[in-house]
């Protein structure tokens, strides 16, 4: 085993990496190593909002849903809030 985690929480899987959704925060692995590539917290208007309903990587971005209606994108290499 080369690494491990409590609770894993919502996961998803994109190319070296594996992003872990919870608590309002993402966090980016290295795959092979389980290193922490980058942590991103929500901003504060979206805390109240259901964070698991879907996550999806398309062309670099990490889609995730807030709610029914809102979606936001955050750049898989960085970690940056992309689009809203």
């Amino acid at each position: 085993m080369l690494w491990w985690a409590n609770q894993l929480g919502k996961i998803q899987l994109f190319s070296n990496s594996l992003f872990r959704i919870e608590n309002k925060k993402v966090i980016s692995f290295n795959i092979d190593n389980g290193e922490i590539l980058w942590q991103t917290t929500l901003p504060e208007k979206y805390k109240e909002l259901q964070l698991n309903l879907f996550s999806i990587v398309y062309q670099d971005t990490l889609v995730l849903s807030l709610g029914y209606d809102k979606l936001i994108g955050i750049n898989t290499s960085t970690g940056k809030l992309e689009w809203k």
